[in-house]
């Protein structure tokens, strides 16, 4: 099985919609077994780091919980017969109301302990601006092969006590979450700014 979740209309895309705004992700995957299957959707609110947070479904969701994924296609001029699913979220039957890291589950069958696969969403609620530049580092040995990335975080819209420790920065490659790099302490606070 292949799998993807992407903005609509953009398949190269990092799954990122803003919370309430009207914006949609898409997801796709191929069953090979080239059937119709039961397959049904579901969202987990994480933490930062991507660990599951401690709150019912209910604080989050709105709706029905669990979806049923019902748009498919079968193969046509493959050699390798197989379905194509899709679903387009968040559906109105069943959406997140908080911003926050998601994980979106597929599983057979209603039955989340027949988990197939997982795919990361992530819900912004604008509340912090962000100034981003991509620089040259400044070791000789990493000038030509490596990337300075140097950004301040307007924080003056959050209702933090501790911005420094609080608020936290990952920086990922190509959106990919393997080889994330984050922990990074702020250099400089300047009021309600991190650099």
């Amino acid at each position: 099985r292949s799998s993807d979740l992407y903005n609509s209309g953009n398949e190269l895309s990092m799954p990122v919609i803003k919370l309430n705004s009207g914006d949609k992700v898409e997801l796709h995957f191929d069953d090979l077994d080239a059937d119709v299957k039961n397959y049904y959707y579901t969202y987990q609110l994480c933490n930062n780091d991507w660990t599951p947070v401690d709150l019912n479904q209910f604080d989050y969701m709105a709706g029905f919980t669990q979806l049923r994924i019902s748009a498919y296609n079968f193969s046509s001029i493959a050699l390798v017969r197989y379905t194509h699913y899709h679903a387009v979220l968040p559906d109105r039957s069943g959406y997140p109301t908080k911003s926050g890291n998601y994980v979106v589950k597929v599983y057979l069958n209603g039955d989340t302990s027949q988990l197939v696969f997982t795919k990361r969403l992530m819900i912004l609620e604008p509340k912090a601006s962000i100034l981003a530049k991509v620089t040259q580092p400044y070791t000789p040995d990493l000038y030509d092969t490596h990337q300075r990335i140097a950004f301040t975080v307007s924080v003056n819209g959050l209702d933090a006590f501790n911005p420094g420790q609080q608020i936290k920065a990952v920086i990922l490659k190509n959106y990919r979450w393997d080889d994330a790099q984050s922990d990074f302490p702020p250099t400089f606070i300047r009021g309600v700014s991190l650099e």
